[in-house]
């Protein structure tokens, strides 16, 4: 598979790549449902749109090449362990969809709407989990 484009990466480059790559091809033999092309691409938008709107300095950066990232790495495993040629299509589908959306909770945060006590605790780095509940 392709690199994956550089950090500035455009929302354009990102749709191209995922929908380019081993796993969405695999999808689009025979998608799990109807627009399925349309649905991923719509995806894709609001990750950007979330990302553009996330003030979050204290965790990864989850946008457009994160989830670039992750596809091409599911891609790679997929071909490289062979079971991207053992799944269904639809299944391709459904972990496409699941890999894009992994991490779309880390987008749609405003710093503002987290309380402060609770930015404090959870700053990337600085969590004490020892008391936390398992």
């Amino acid at each position: 598979m392709k690199d994956i484009p550089g950090f500035d990466i455009e929302l354009a480059q990102a749709t191209d790549y995922i929908l380019g790559s081993p796993l969405a091809k695999k999808a689009f033999i025979q998608p799990p449902f109807c627009y399925f092309t349309n649905i991923v691409t719509e995806i894709i938008q609001w990750i950007d749109r979330l990302a553009d709107n996330c003030h979050m300095p204290e965790f990864t950066n989850h946008a457009l090449p994160h989830i670039c990232s992750i596809v091409k790495r599911a891609s790679e495993w997929g071909e490289s362990d062979g079971w991207l040629n053992k799944i269904s299509s639809q299944e391709a589908g459904y972990l496409l969809i699941a890999l894009l959306i992994h991490d779309i909770g880390m987008l749609s945060q405003d710093e503002q709407d987290v309380p402060e006590k609770e930015r404090l605790q959870h700053m990337k780095g600085l969590s004490d989990v020892s008391g936390e509940p398992m």
